[in-house]
This record gives C-alpha cells, structure tokens and sequence, in this order.
C-alpha cells in the first residue's frame, strides 16, 4: 500500500498538494477498469480548499484501461502543469473537467494525448490564458469528433506542434485559436480532418506551411497581424 495512504487523515488533507507522481502508484494498475477504492479514498479525502500545484507527468496518465474518472473537488487554481494529465487513457469514454480550474495553467502538453475513445471534449470552461504550451494536447485522439472551445483565449500559446495530430475521425472545433504569439505549429493539423477551425491574429512569420494542414480546408484565416 502506498506510503501516503496511511497518513493520517489530516496529513492527507494538506494546505498543498503535489500530485505530479500520482500516476507512478496507480500505473500498477493499467489493467484493471477503475481506480482502486484506495485510491479513490485518497482522491475524494483531499479538501476542496486544497491547492493542487503541479500534476505534471500526469495524475491518471498511462492507465489504459480506466473506463472513467469521477469529478474531484480538489481547487487546481494554482496548478501550473497538467502535462499528460490524461494522456493514455485509452479506454475513456466521456470525461468531465467542469472541476478543473486552468487559470495558471502554463503547459497543457500532451493532456489528452492518446485518449482514442473519446469522443467529444468540452473545454469551453477552462482558462487558457496563462497557457504557452500546447504541443500535442490532443494527439492521437483517433475517436474524437469534436472539441468545443468557445470563447476561449489562447493568445498567450506559443507552442501547438503537432496538436491535432493523427486526430482521423475530429471535423469539428467549435470557437477559434487565437495564435497571437504562436511561433511553432509544427504537423498541427497532420492526420486530422479537421474543417474549416478559425484562427485569428495569426502572426506573418508563422509557418502555416508546416502544419500539414491546408487554408481552406483546415482552416480559415480571418486575420494576419
């Protein structure tokens, strides 16, 4: 059994909490079609007033076999990395993140990657404001359909090579990128039959070119800045 699993009950409700070698204990389980109830005890036992500051290298990252994942409470405000959050997690289905709070999230890389049986996301509720990195976010999502980003801002995003990638069965994104201070954009759209995703403020030294997607077809430029 985990070491932290049998702190006290008022260590595990800690003022801080870093969950960035969470997904290192429950990688074990792989296997199995849930999270262990021990793990789920932990989970649910941390206060909502806690503070999540880094889940980097992911929380449930790698479990192949999850099925689901409950909505914890935990305040993720201050979180600054939710690098490969989920990525991996092959067998999800659905996926609720009205409880994560982005708002200093600085690096969303790789997040979802690899989750191949979704088949929507809303992110409609997250804050991209803070966020640079967004390198294959959702990579590999081979399923997925749709992502709703309605009136997010990604203009602080500098990094979205290979963001869509191999993403077959996505044709809709709804709202638009921002890409104010995007410099890579690397095999963005290569794989994916993404139509016609707006970008906005789209920087002349972008190179679009390389981003195996086509004007017109991938996207639609509304304007250069």
């Amino acid at each position: 059994m985990l070491d932290f699993m049998m702190t006290t009950n008022a260590a595990k409700k800690q003022k801080i909490a870093d969950l960035s070698n969470y997904h290192q204990q429950l990688s074990s389980y792989q296997t199995i079609k849930a999270i262990p109830q021990q793990h789920l005890d932990y989970l649910m036992s941390i206060d909502v007033a806690t503070s999540v500051n880094n889940m980097w290298g992911s929380v449930f990252g790698g479990c192949q076999a999850l099925l689901s994942i409950p909505a914890f409470k935990f305040d993720t405000t201050q979180c600054a990395k939710m690098t490969y959050m989920f990525g991996g997690c092959s067998s999800l289905t659905s996926l609720d993140l009205s409880y994560l709070k982005t708002d200093n999230c600085i690096d969303m890389s790789n997040m979802f990657g690899g989750c191949s049986s979704l088949a929507s996301l809303d992110l409609s509720t997250f804050n991209f404001q803070k966020c640079k990195h967004m390198t294959q976010m959702f990579d590999s999502c081979t399923n997925l359909k749709t992502i709703d980003l309605t009136g997010v801002n990604t203009s602080a995003c500098v990094n979205m090579d290979y963001m869509f990638f191999n993403c077959k069965s996505l044709t809709d994104v709804y709202g638009y990128l921002d890409m104010t201070n995007t410099v890579n954009c690397y095999n963005m759209f290569y794989g994916s039959n993404i139509r016609g995703l707006h970008l906005k403020n789209v920087p002349y030294s972008l190179p679009l070119n390389l981003s195996g997607g086509y004007e017109g077809e991938h996207y639609i430029i509304d304007n250069y800045i």
